[in-house]
């Protein structure tokens, strides 16, 4: 498993709160509408409670009941109870991020049935008690990244029919139980990366036809069930990325007709199935980058006409079939860099009138060959893509390399078919070539 750095990524939801938070700083500066018995420790305008950077240790106690946005962001934190929140029927938007939360009570939610989004990213909670969100039933978003939590309840999540947004992300999850996200029908985005997730349930996903993206990247996933992603017609995106998958079935992504983005890099799938992409018409974006794959069957990307982007850099490929990129037309950027081609024939590309991008660096090309000349030749019509990177055996660049044999040769290619035609005798034909070369020797001296 690589080693993989972390990143952590501000969210939309995350930037919009800082926003919304200045605009009623400056607003209660300027017009000075602080709400009667706001907390002393925090900023109050309207029904809007921010309550963050303030090294709190507890939620305040005099929050206004008509409170709807309340944000305890980055604080100290460590508990919430079951009076935390108690008379806030109001709330529509708790923000507890970035706090050092380790414990959170059964009933610490109760009451709050208006409450749309939930973010209790970036603490330190282990484990979630069963119906802790249990009356939450308008809740659409709930963010749990960045905790520790190894294990989730089956019933976790029962009665949340409104969510959209679920993330479990940059948590210790090693098993999902099969029924964790049954009832969800409403799921439009579900991330489970960064965990230690090693096997998933062929079930998990069922019912979940409204999702568009899932997450499954740097887990240590070895399989997939054919029938994983069966019903999920609405899948815009699924990423795999930097997992330990070593096979997959043919018929994994089968039915994934809305499907535009799939990210399988960064695992050790040395082959691949004919037709595992046989059905994607909708795929912009194919990721395979380092899946150890050595060879490309002529037919494997037949019938992906919307692609736009194909990533094939850091493998093990040798050589490529004149029509393996026929079906193609989309095509607009093509990452080859990085594997043991040798040669390329034009015809290669013939078929892809929208390429812009090419990549071609760290491949040990063969510019012996006369018929590098004729790519050369291609790249150059191209202003080659930019910069192809693409570079002989050696040091030199593919585009600056000198062919000046190659035409040598051609005439004498040429002289020999006419020999041939009218009947003259090898030895002519063998005088000939000594004269055009000692010439050719001479011109080289003389300069």
């Amino acid at each position: 498993m690589p080693v993989n750095i972390h990143i952590i990524v501000v969210t939309k939801r995350r930037i919009m709160e800082k926003v919304y938070l200045v605009i009623f700083m400056v607003t209660c500066t300027v017009f000075g509408g602080i709400v009667n018995g706001c907390p002393s420790s925090c900023w109050c305008w309207h029904t809007i409670v921010s309550c963050e950077e303030r090294s709190l240790t507890t939620v305040p106690s005099n929050i206004p009941n008509s409170t709807t946005n309340l944000y305890l962001w980055s604080n100290n934190i460590t508990r919430i109870d079951a009076s935390s929140f108690q008379g806030l029927s109001a709330l529509t938007h708790l923000s507890l991020w970035r706090n050092n939360i380790s414990r959170i009570d059964a009933n610490s939610f109760q009451g709050l049935s208006g409450l749309k989004s939930l973010n209790l990213s970036g603490n330190n909670i282990t484990r979630i008690e069963t119906n802790l969100f249990e009356e939450l039933s308008a809740l659409t978003e709930l963010d749990l990244k960045n905790n520790i939590i190894t294990k989730i309840d089956a019933n976790t999540f029962e009665g949340l029919s409104a969510l959209t947004v679920l993330d479990l992300s940059e948590n210790e999850i090693t098993m999902i139980d099969a029924n964790l996200f049954e009832g969800l029908s409403a799921q439009t985005e579900l991330d489970l990366s960064y965990n230690k997730i090693t096997r998933i349930d062929a079930n998990l996903f069922e019912g979940l036809s409204a999702l568009t993206k899932l997450s499954l990247f740097t887990n240590q996933i070895t399989t997939l069930d054919v029938n994983l992603f069966n019903g999920l017609t609405a899948l815009k995106e699924l990423t795999l990325r930097d997992n330990q998958i070593s096979t997959l079935d043919g018929n994994t992504f089968r039915g994934l007709t809305a499907l535009k983005t799939l990210d399988l890099s960064m695992n050790q799938i040395s082959t691949l199935a004919v037709n595992i992409f046989q059905g994607l018409t909708a795929l912009k974006k194919l990721n395979l980058y380092d899946i150890q794959i050595v060879t490309l069957d002529v037919n494997l990307f037949n019938g992906l006409t919307a692609l736009t982007e194909l990533d094939l850099k850091q493998n093990k490929i040798g050589t490529l079939d004149v029509n393996l990129f026929k079906s193609l037309t989309a095509l607009e950027k093509l990452y080859l860099n990085g594997n043991q081609i040798v040669t390329l024939d034009v015809n290669l590309f013939k078929d892809l009138t929208a390429l812009t991008e090419l990549k071609l660096e760290s491949n040990p090309l063969n510019c012996s060959m006369c018929m590098m000349k004729e790519f050369k030749d291609f790249l150059q019509r191209n202003n080659d893509f930019g910069n192809s990177g693409a570079r002989c055996k050696g040091a030199n660049l593919l585009i600056d390399q000198n062919f000046i044999y190659c035409s040598l040769l051609g005439k004498i290619n040429t002289v020999v078919i006419f020999l041939d035609l009218h009947g003259f005798n090898i030895v002519l034909l063998i005088a000939f070539c000594i004269i055009v070369l000692g010439h050719k020797w001479n011109h080289r001296q003389m300069g």
